[in-house]
C-alpha cells in the first residue's frame, strides 16, 4: 500500500522476465521454462510464458502442450489483442501457468510491428503476476521495446570466448 492507500501501477502490474541467450542451444529456453514453471508451481503465481519464436521455439514442446491457436494473428493484427483473445490463444500447463506459442510453417511470412508485441505484453502484466519472455537473440533489435523497466533480463551464455563476446554486445 502506498501513497495514503493507493497503489502504484508497478505494484499492479505483472513483472515481466525476458530471457535471451548470446549463441543458440546453451539452454535459454530451459531455463525460461523452468522459471516459468517454478513460480506458477511452486510458488503459486499465475505466470504468463510467452515464446517469441514463432518458426523455431520450444517452450510448448518443453512442456509436451499441443501449440495453442491465434499468437501470430494477434501479432498480425494488434487491434484484436484484448483478455478474451488472449485466453484463447494460450495453452493451460497445470492451475497457474499459461503458454502462448506458435509452430509456424518455415515458408509462413510473418509481418508484424513491434508495437504489437508491447501492446501483448502489457495486456499479459494486467493478467498475470508474472510474464515470462523467452527472447530469441536475432529479435533483439526488433523486440527491445518490451526490455524497458520494469523488466529483468536474464542474458543466459555459455563460458567460451564467443560467449563473452556476445554478452558485451548485447549488454
Amino acid at each position: 500500500d502506498r501513497a495514503g492507500g493507493q497503489e502504484t501501477q508497478e505494484v499492479k502490474n505483472g513483472q515481466v522476465l525476458c530471457f535471451t541467450g548470446t549463441r543458440g542451444g546453451i539452454g535459454t529456453t530451459t531455463v525460461a521454462v523452468n522459471v516459468a514453471w517454478l513460480i506458477a508451481h511452486e510458488h503459486g503465481k499465475r505466470v504468463a510464458l510467452v515464446d517469441l519464436d514463432l518458426f523455431f521455439g520450444t517452450c510448448g514442446l518443453s512442456l509436451d502442450l499441443d501449440l495453442g491457436r491465434g499468437f501470430r494473428e494477434a501479432l498480425e493484427n494488434p487491434a484484436r489483442i484484448d483478455g478474451l483473445f488472449i485466453e484463447r490463444a494460450m495453452v493451460k500447463s497445470g492451475d497457474n501457468l499459461f503458454v502462448l506459442c506458435a509452430e509456424e510453417a518455415l515458408e509462413c511470412a510473418i509481418h508484424f510491428d513491434a508495437a504489437a508485441v508491447q501492446l501483448l505484453i502489457e495486456h499479459l502484466r494486467r493478467d498475470f503476476q508474472y510474464v515470462v519472455v523467452d527472447l530469441p537473440r536475432f529479435a533483439l533489435r526488433t523486440q527491445a521495446s518490451i526490455l524497458t523497466p520494469p523488466s529483468v533480463v536474464n542474458v543466459i551464455s555459455d563460458p567460451s570466448l564467443g560467449g563473452m563476446r556476445d554478452t558485451m554486445r548485447l549488454l
